[in-house]
């Protein structure tokens, strides 16, 4: 071992055995053993301690915050795309609906005209009255009023 001569000064005399020349860790935990902890130095290590603990609280709590947005805003995005469909859908029924009832209306308005043209309930009574007055049963047809004037020169 060195002699305490060729240490520079501040280095601990006694050097570990296993590396000569250089020396033992600082004895300042050792002084820490003497005296006992310093209370500012423990202070401030329960305030740093408490301060991380607090910081990964708060980290867990905005990572849990941040699945919980991005898991609304994924729902959110998939029920606009079933409302986008949905709302297509619906105007898709309504223009075919539209289209339909154009039809029907046209429809309406030729059957409108056709019964207009139709003679009325009134009409139909006088024309069966004319029609029982002059009786057509009674009457002769063209063949037969040949056939009479046949007869009748056939006669003469």
């Amino acid at each position: 071992m060195a002699s305490p001569k060729n240490q520079p000064q501040g280095m601990n005399s006694q050097l570990h055995p296993d590396f000569t020349g250089l020396p033992q860790q600082s004895s300042f935990s050792d002084a820490s053993k003497k005296f006992g902890p310093d209370p500012r130095t423990e202070a401030m290590n329960n305030d740093v301690n408490d301060q991380s603990r607090r910081l990964r609280v708060l980290e867990e709590r905005y990572i849990v915050l941040r699945k919980r947005t991005q898991v609304t805003e994924q729902n959110m995005l998939a029920n606009y795309k079933r409302i986008n469909t949905q709302l297509k859908s619906a105007v898709s029924d309504v223009s075919d609906l539209k289209h339909e009832m154009n039809e029907l209306v046209e429809k309406l308005v030729l059957l409108q005209k056709e019964i207009e043209q139709c003679a009325k309930k009134e009409d139909v009574k006088v024309i069966e009255k004319y029609i029982m007055f002059w009786n057509p049963t009674n009457y002769i047809t063209k063949s037969q009023v040949e056939k009479k004037i046949k007869e009748l020169k056939d006669s003469r």
